[in-house]
């Protein structure tokens, strides 16, 4: 069953006991030690539903999300000025090569993300020049967290984005979520190679693209 909207504000207030209570920890005693994390449940950004919880910001991350008009393909090109190595990951000290960004009448080049692992291609790619900004770092999305315990099955996962979707359309129309994101370990490509196809870890980083 889906939770209801007072189900959602029952699971988004007990977050407070989960959090005094420790995750790790039953036999310390309660604290309570994050006033910084626990302010987006009081300013109505923060809201568990379901398996999932999910926090309204900007996406905040040195991409934009393009949808090439030609190809309808999904290309997340960096941000100007950033330093990479030459395996493709941003450090700010890196001398592998920096990345541009150019919307030109002919065409939009820059650096894409690889859909395998996140790393940024070091050779230009080109798109339409008409194609559709999906995403940027200012894109208003929901942010995700995983709360302790209960399983991480890909079916409970999949219901509360869903569920989700449809709860902030209805009752926040005014934010436009353009996208669902989270940084965690569990979306390291490296699991797969320890872990059986159908574990719930796998299932749960498929749903992403890093």
């Amino acid at each position: 069953m889906k939770p209801s909207p007072s189900g959602i504000t029952r699971a988004t207030l007990a977050d407070f006991q989960r959090d005094a209570r420790g995750e790790y920890a039953a036999e310390i005693a309660w604290e309570f030690n994050r006033p910084g994390w626990m302010r987006n449940h009081v300013n109505g950004k923060f809201f568990e539903i379901g398996r999932l919880q999910y926090v309204i910001g900007t996406f905040g991350y040195s991409f934009r999300i393009y949808r090439d008009q030609e190809t309808s393909e999904i290309i997340p090109f960096a941000l100007p000025g950033r330093h990479c190595t030459a395996e493709g990951w941003m450090e700010d000290d890196a001398t592998g090569f920096e990345t541009t960004l150019e919307e030109r009448s002919d065409g939009i080049y820059g650096y894409p993300a690889s859909p395998q692992d996140g790393s940024i291609a070091s050779t230009l790619k080109r798109i339409a020049a008409q194609s559709l900004v999906l995403v940027d770092d200012q894109t208003t999305v929901l942010h995700i967290h995983i709360p302790s315990g209960g399983s991480l099955d890909r079916k409970s996962c999949v219901e509360s984005l869903q569920t989700a979707k449809t709860f902030f359309e209805k009752y926040f129309p005014e934010i436009n979520v353009r996208a669902f994101c989270t940084s965690t370990w569990l979306l390291d490509r490296e699991l797969a190679k320890v872990l059986s196809p159908d574990s719930n870890i796998a299932a749960f980083a498929h749903l992403f693209r890093p």
